[in-house]
């Protein structure tokens, strides 16, 4: 069986069916662009698109931005939409990302 090793820079927003819990872990974030603040970052969605239009806006995020570093693990709820912004560094990340049924 060969060793399948996936380079991906970015991907959409997506949810994981079947799932309970996902996560990711960082081993290594690569280099940072420091013309693009974002790149690479995870974005995870409020489901709640009704939040946006109540008066506590400051208090009730639509979304919510992970900037990576080397050994943070995140885990959140496989339904909560999410996304990796594309990733514009020069270095190669590693990332670990998994599902718990």
């Amino acid at each position: 069986m060969g060793q399948h090793i996936q380079h991906q820079r970015f991907h959409r927003s997506h949810v994981h069916p079947g799932a309970t819990w996902s996560g990711a872990y960082y081993v290594d974030t690569g280099s940072e662009d420091k013309t693009n603040p974002y790149s690479g970052t995870l974005a995870l969605f409020n489901p709640n698109t009704a939040a946006s239009m109540s008066f506590y806006r400051s208090a009730i995020s639509t979304s919510y931005i992970v900037h990576s570093e080397p050994g943070l693990m995140v885990i959140w709820p496989s339904y909560l939409l999410h996304m990796l912004q594309p990733y514009t560094g020069s270095r190669p990340r590693i990332s670990v990302t998994f599902d718990v049924k």
